[in-house]
């Protein structure tokens, strides 16, 4: 209910009217449409949420010729909601990019009371963005987020009927509906980043690596930040910790400390392994500190996942669901969660055909009597070996297989599957 009330109280237009199955953009014909359209699922929250968006999408008329005078002097408002590492990351990435080619003044409304790190904008992207953390102002200033010609968010200037998230895209598939897809909003603006000299330069890391040795006696040791997602949303994501001792052995022996930033904490005494609450601000200062300064990121793709993946860190990414996802850059390796019906494991073209690509929800794999196993302790060692060893998947493996297949989304060629680790592939009946 507390996060509910903060939702309420300081989230912005993100550009997109949302519901169950997909997205449109928040124009005023489109919210007339969400209330009159019956066709439309509607629940209490989608509902509550739809008011008042509307009533402040109503209030933003007031604001034009503030937002007029801005405009002209070349500000736009980022309208980014900060309450998810994960969304937050992987937004600001697909506007600071587009930013470099078009120079504006942009400002960003990240109250503290609402921002999941605050420290994440101090430390990163108020390098680059004016962000106003106060909570009145920020309250104050919501309307501007509600103008369109004002605003600037990765949707903005994609039009597009429908817009179909991560979680989403189930639906999308199983009913053959045409619309944008997140992916390709990001891929594009991503690819731009190849041309954009040294893009991570305003980001201090010798700083940030004093503040972590006045923490921790790391000396000479390298930094693996492990993320454990274990959260009450979503929980077709979430995997246990104990399923990555092995790894963590594994990298202390090899000179990496390991730093876990966690509000479950599991206690465990483990050479190199050191533990910190994150419900605490100082640990939430040491997180971003480490991040900014990882030598490799272990974990899901949620939160810190998409931080490591906006700071370009070497990365070992366990228990994905998401097959069709895409990555830009080359250093990570990849498993992913096993589906079974019955004994047999689905291979990936079996995945594909009963559209489980990129599925989020526990309860339609119960529908489909399908079951789910987590990475084992072994896969993600093994993952662990051929990232730090540099080993590389034939890429014609999976090219071939597609063929064969006929297997094919947009940008194939950037998919996450490129990187699947080897001991993954033989050791299962993946490719088959």
């Amino acid at each position: 209910m507390k996060n509910l009330i903060s939702f309420l109280i300081y989230s912005q237009d993100n550009g997109l009217i949302s519901n169950k199955n997909y997205s449109t953009s928040s124009t005023f014909f489109n919210y007339l449409n969400f209330f009159f359209n019956k066709n439309i699922l509607k629940d209490k929250y989608s509902l509550i949420i739809y008011f008042r968006n509307f009533f402040f999408k109503i209030l933003s008329t007031i604001y034009y010729p503030l937002a007029i005078i801005l405009y002209i002097l070349d500000f736009r408002i980022v309208n980014i909601n900060s309450f998810s590492i994960g969304t937050y990351c992987e937004e600001i990435e697909n506007v600071l990019i587009r930013n470099e080619f078009e120079k504006k003044k942009l400002f960003l409304l990240s109250p503290k009371k609402f921002c999941a790190n605050n420290h994440l904008d101090n430390k990163i992207f108020e390098k680059k963005i004016f962000i106003i953390k106060n909570n009145f102002l920020s309250f104050f200033l919501i309307p501007l987020s509600f103008i369109n010609f004002f605003s600037k968010n990765p949707y903005k200037d994609k039009y597009c009927e429908k817009f179909f998230f991560e979680k989403q895209f189930y639906y999308m598939k199983k009913h053959k509906l045409n619309g944008c897809i997140d992916h390709d909003i990001f891929h594009k603006e991503i690819l731009k980043k190849e041309k954009i000299q040294n893009f991570l330069y305003f980001i201090d890391k010798e700083k940030n690596k004093n503040l972590i040795s006045k923490e921790i006696n790391i000396l000479n040791k390298k930094i693996c930040v492990l993320h454990i997602r274990k959260s009450k949303d979503n929980t077709l994501r979430n995997f246990e910790f104990n399923t990555f001792e092995k790894t963590i052995k594994y990298l202390a022996d090899n000179n990496f400390v390991i730093l876990n930033f966690t509000d479950q904490p599991q206690e465990k005494k483990i050479q190199g392994y050191i533990e910190f609450d994150i419900k605490e601000n100082k640990n939430k200062n040491l997180q971003i500190s480490s991040m900014i300064n990882c030598d490799l990121f272990l974990g899901s793709q949620s939160g810190p996942g998409m931080l490591a993946k906006f700071l370009e860190i070497p990365s070992v990414i366990t228990n994905a669901i998401n097959f069709n996802n895409l990555y830009q850059y080359e250093n990570f390796k990849i498993i992913f969660k096993k589906y079974f019906i019955g004994n047999k494991m689905l291979s990936l073209n079996e995945i594909f055909k009963n559209n489980l690509d990129c599925l989020w929800d526990i309860n339609i794999l119960k529908k489909l009597n399908v079951t789910v196993e987590d990475s084992t302790e072994d896969e993600i060692l093994n993952a662990t070996k051929e990232m730090i060893d540099h080993k590389v998947l034939d890429k014609n493996i999976l090219k071939n297989y597609f063929k064969d297949n006929n297997i094919s989304f947009n940008h194939i060629e950037y998919s996450v599957l490129r990187n699947t680790s080897i001991n993954f592939i033989n050791n299962n009946n993946f490719l088959v």
